[in-house]
């Protein structure tokens, strides 16, 4: 059907029939449900459950999700984008802001292999030299990093220790010359224009990064430990959704994202939910490099 073409990426967290459950409509118990738009005797309108899709029969034409809410609730785009997280926050995602989960508790019932013992400031050492030699400056690194002490639960046992970059549950992304790790449910950071973690808006722009060494390799390219606007670390980009309401309450985003196919699909589901003119990719600025850390390195900026 062409109203399935050119459909935009689906970043919300939710199926197509869930959110027509929310709008008040019913299924035959097949892809057929009854129209959110009108008082009908039998369905006509068809989902596309594995792309997220719908068309009504009755009415002739369809669309994504988005375009779904925005007609049965008669909303903007950007509210129908808050009304769709807003079910998934309510389905299956932990609170945002600061505090809650403890990093030597996980939430979501997984059994690490892990579990952190300490968690202290960054000290002279291989964290710090392992921070240099990515770029970052010693004052950077002390204010948004910390060293992580963990303990392995096999029966080896041993413990090591990590660069943690805390997130907005209180968990920790960590990172090491030897590979990376993740202490609780991955969830991402948010940082207001104080350089403190902070879950409500303090600007009216955010910049949006994919991991930690971005956004600390930007404040070094721009010679400053504070960011000029907010800031959501996304700890990874499969943790977009979980950033959705935060992102949504700015009115301007910039995206320093990865120049890979990762990075720009996640830029074009940004695009999707907040809207392309309030949109701006940023990654021009380390074009010809993956992502701004592999610039920063490149380009030799020094250390402080």
């Amino acid at each position: 059907m062409s109203a399935y073409e050119n459909a935009a990426p689906n970043p919300f967290g939710v199926s197509i029939g869930e959110v027509l459950e929310s709008l008040g409509s019913k299924t035959d118990g097949r892809d057929m449900y009854y129209s959110p738009f009108r008082e009908e005797s039998a369905p006509s309108l068809h989902v596309d459950r594995k792309r997220d899709l719908w068309y009504d029969h009755g009415a002739g034409f369809g669309g994504n999700m988005l375009k779904l809410v925005e007609i049965a609730r008669g909303c903007t785009k950007r509210q129908a984008s808050r009304y769709l997280f807003s079910l998934a926050d309510a389905k299956n995602l932990p609170s945002q802001g600061a505090g809650g989960t403890s990093a030597k508790s996980p939430s979501d019932g997984t059994d690490y292999k892990f579990e952190v013992v300490s968690v202290g400031p960054i000290a002279p050492g291989a964290i710090l030299s392992y921070m240099k030699g990515r770029g970052i400056s010693e004052g950077i690194a002390s204010k948004y990093c910390s060293t992580v002490r963990v303990r392995y639960k096999d029966s080896l046992g041993g413990e090591s220790l990590w660069l943690g970059f805390e997130n907005a549950v209180g968990g920790f992304a960590l990172n090491n010359p030897f590979g990376k790790k993740r202490s609780t449910r991955a969830f991402p950071t948010f940082i207001d224009m104080k350089g403190e973690r902070s879950g409500e808006a303090s600007s009216d722009t955010v910049a949006v990064f994919e991991g930690f060494f971005d956004f600390l390799s930007f404040l070094e390219w721009r010679g400053t430990q504070t960011p000029p606007c907010d800031v959501a670390v996304l700890n990874s980009v499969a943790n977009l959704h979980k950033a959705s309401s935060y992102i949504l309450s700015h009115g301007e985003v910039e995206c320093y994202l990865d120049r890979d196919s990762s990075g720009k699909k996640c830029l074009r589901e940004i695009r999707s939910m907040v809207g392309e003119e309030n949109v701006t990719d940023k990654s021009t600025v380390y074009e010809g490099f993956n992502d701004f850390n592999e610039a920063l390195v490149s380009w030799g900026k020094p250390s402080r």
